[in-house]
């Protein structure tokens, strides 16, 4: 038996909403905050605020619930929205975290949707020789830690703990966070020498694409095409693994197609990168897949982006930290 903590449900009304896994009856518990502990949370009730269907796996909120309701949000019913337009176009404050516990299978389980990999060879063996291993995070936005509700819940901060808990005693990690909130991977190559490579690490993290993809950002012209994008990677991943560390290759998450920047072609940039791991022998965490077994299990859009376009809220730094452990 496993436990799933904080996954994130935004209720429409009293549509019911559907949970990642087949959950064990009576385990659920839902309240308005990532941890139970937070200030200002609300324990939700059931019977009162939700009812749950054991059977369909499913939560859905009662007429006259404390739970928020996303049909009172400025986004619902709009399509190719203009964030910049919007007086609060994020989730914060209609996101209802839930815990519970569920019998983890072949299809089931977070980590079991992505095959495993080339690993990262050269960090586990430093690790495991009780060394100190260096850890650079390279990318835009998602690799600063954006959206999570603290730095602990950062999906490259949960990755290094469990790179931790792999290591004897002796053993450190140490986070060394190059990431740019806009980036795309033409600002990567460019920074790519001063901000990784000069930092001598044993293992970088790099996600660029979601940026690369848009169709166009508020001040110039936005969009990476695909070639230049994969030789922009390619130069990027031979660099790093050339200098003796290892590299993953994060594949982009699902942006919000309603969002009006979105080009719709996120899964042509995955599949480079998914590529160019093959023939660069990188290693690759396929979050976009995993991202993708959500959404087919009945996560929605809104229920993984905390700002409604292209930012996990904490749940969702969590599936990229699953992706990573494939790595592992």
């Amino acid at each position: 038996m496993q436990k799933q903590l904080y996954e994130t449900v935004v209720p429409l009304g009293e549509q019911e909403e559907r949970l990642r896994h087949p959950f064990r009856k009576e385990s659920l518990s839902a309240r308005s905050t990532t941890f139970p502990t937070d200030e200002g949370c609300v324990s939700y009730i059931e019977g009162r605020d939700y009812v749950v269907d054991h059977g369909k796996g499913t939560i859905r909120r009662t007429p006259g619930s404390r739970m928020p309701d996303w049909t009172t949000h400025e986004l619902f019913g709009k399509e190719n929205f203009d964030h910049s337009l919007c007086k609060e176009y994020r989730n914060v404050n209609h996101t209802v975290y839930v815990d519970y516990e569920y019998e983890p299978t072949a299809q089931g389980g977070r980590a079991h949707a992505v095959p495993a990999g080339p690993r990262i060879t050269h960090t586990l063996e430093k690790l495991k020789g009780g060394g100190a291993v260096r850890y650079v995070v390279f990318g835009d936005s998602i690799s600063t830690g954006a959206e999570a509700s603290r730095p602990s819940l950062a999906f490259h901060n949960l990755f290094a703990e469990r790179l931790r808990s792999l290591a004897p005693r002796g053993a450190t990690v140490e986070i060394i966070n190059k990431a740019v909130g806009g980036e795309r991977s033409l600002e990567g190559v460019g920074r790519l020498q001063g901000d990784v490579l000069d930092q001598a690490p044993d293992l970088v993290t790099i996600t660029f694409g979601a940026n690369d993809q848009c169709k166009l950002r508020t001040d110039k012209e936005c969009h990476v095409p695909q070639p230049a994008f994969r030789s922009h990677m390619t130069s990027i991943v031979e660099k790093i693994r050339g200098a003796g560390a290892d590299v993953v290759l994060i594949t982009p998450l699902i942006l919000n197609p309603d969002w009006m920047y979105t080009s719709g072609t996120i899964s042509a940039y995955a599949d480079i990168l998914r590529d160019i791991a093959r023939q660069t022998g990188a290693c690759l965490a396929d979050l976009n897949a995993l991202w993708q077994a959500a959404m087919d299990a009945g996560k929605t859009y809104r229920s993984l982006l905390m700002n409604n376009i292209n930012h996990p809220n904490d749940y969702g730094h969590q599936l990229y930290a699953d992706a990573l452990a494939t790595v592992l």
